[in-house]
C-alpha cells in the first residue's frame, strides 16, 4: 500500500539537484569584495599607525623635556652647557626612569642604549651599526634617526666608555648654558663647562635660563630632527625637497642642505611637518614654514619676508 503524501518530498529536479560550492563566478565576486575591502582598510590602517607614533613621538619629547626640567632644578634653574663630545644626552642621562639610572651605574654605553627607547621616534628606522665607519658621524633623514660616534681614544668618550648614540630628535642650542664655570657635572665628576657658539650670534641670544621677555609656550626646546643639536637663526633658508621628504639624507654630498640649522628640522616626519614640545611643557605638531615664527633665541625676530624656500614648505 501506497504511503500517504505528505508533500515532504522533494522534487529530483529541484534544490537537491543544485551542485553544491561556489561557481567561478561567484568565487570572483567574494575576491573582489574583499579585495575592495582591503583597498579601503589599508590607509585606514596606515593613518592609524602613523597616529600611534606620532603619540609616541610626542611622549618621548616630554621626558626629554622632563629630563631637562629636572636638570634645571638640580642646578638652581641654568641648564646644561655645552660639551664638543657628548652634547646634551650624557648630562640629562642621570634624570630618566630609575630603571634608566641603573643601568647607568653599569656603563654610560648602557645608559645610551636603555635611553634610545625615548631618543628615537617610532617613525624612524636605526641605522645597522655594522654597515658604519667607527668615527664617523651621520646626519639622519625624515626617516632614519642621526648617527653620533666617536673614536676610542677621545677623552671625554674614553672615560664614559661611550662608543655610538643614535636618536631622532634634536635639542635647540640656543638652550645651552653659554658655558663658563657652571658646576655642572656628570654623576663621576666631569665638568661640561665649553661654550657653544651655533651660529653667529653673541651669548646673550642664548636661553640658559626661564626667559622672563618671552613666553615659554613659544621656545623650542626638542624637536624631530636630522641632527641632535642646532641653532638655526632668521635668515637660515630650508634644505632642498628631496632632503625635506627623506629620499636623501641631510648631508649627502651635492645635495643643498640649506644655508644654516634650521635645515636639520625641516623633515615632513608626521604629517605635513614634525613634532616639537616647548619650554613650557606642551607638545604640537607644527608645519615646517611655521618653524621660523618659533622663538628659538632670545630677542628673535620673525623674518619678513620669510627666507627663500619656506613659503613652498608643507
Amino acid at each position: 500500500m501506497n504511503a500517504p503524501h505528505d508533500g515532504s518530498s522533494t522534487n529530483s529536479c529541484g534544490l537537491m539537484g543544485k551542485a553544491d560550492g561556489f561557481t567561478l563566478v561567484e568565487l570572483l565576486v567574494v575576491i573582489s569584495v574583499i579585495a575592495l575591502l582591503i583597498a579601503l582598510l589599508l590607509p585606514a590602517l596606515a593613518r592609524a599607525k602613523a597616529s600611534a607614533d606620532s603619540v609616541v613621538c610626542l611622549s618621548n619629547q616630554h621626558e626629554l623635556v622632563q629630563a631637562v626640567m629636572e636638570y634645571q632644578g638640580a642646578y638652581h634653574g641654568q641648564r646644561m652647557p655645552y660639551d664638543g663630545s657628548v652634547a646634551w644626552v650624557l648630562p640629562l642621562a642621570p634624570y630618566f626612569s630609575a630603571s634608566r639610572q641603573e643601568s647607568g651605574i653599569k656603563g654610560p654605553q648602557l645608559s645610551f642604549t636603555a635611553m634610545e627607547s625615548v631618543l628615537i621616534c617610532p617613525s624612524t628606522s636605526v641605522m645597522n651599526l655594522a654597515n658604519l665607519n667607527a668615527g664617523t658621524n651621520y646626519a639622519g633623514s625624515t626617516n632614519t634617526t642621526w648617527y653620533w660616534s666617536e673614536a676610542s681614544d677621545d677623552p671625554a668618550w674614553a672615560q664614559h666608555q661611550l662608543k655610538y648614540l643614535q636618536g631622532s630628535y634634536g635639542f635647540n642650542s640656543w638652550l645651552y648654558a653659554p658655558g663658563g664655570p657652571s658646576e655642572t657635572m656628570t654623576p663621576d665628576g666631569l665638568a661640561y663647562d665649553w661654550w657653544v657658539d651655533p651660529s653667529a650670534k653673541p651669548s646673550a641670544h642664548y636661553w640658559p635660563f626661564i626667559p622672563t621677555n618671552a613666553s615659554p609656550g613659544l621656545v623650542p626646546v626638542f624637536g624631530d630632527a636630522m641632527w641632535l643639536d642646532g641653532g638655526p637663526v632668521e635668515s637660515d633658508t630650508p634644505p632642498d625637497n628631496s632632503v625635506v621628504t627623506g629620499l636623501i639624507p641631510l648631508w649627502s654630498s651635492g645635495v643643498n642642505s640649506g644655508n644654516g640649522q634650521m635645515g636639520r628640522w625641516c623633515d615632513q616626519r608626521h604629517a605635513d611637518g614634525i613634532n616639537m614640545v616647548f619650554l613650557d611643557g606642551h607638545g604640537a605638531n607644527i608645519p615646517l614654514r611655521q618653524l621660523w615664527s618659533e622663538d628659538w633665541a632670545n630677542g628673535w625676530q620673525i623674518p619678513s619676508p620669510p627666507p627663500a624656500g619656506v613659503s613652498t614648505l608643507p
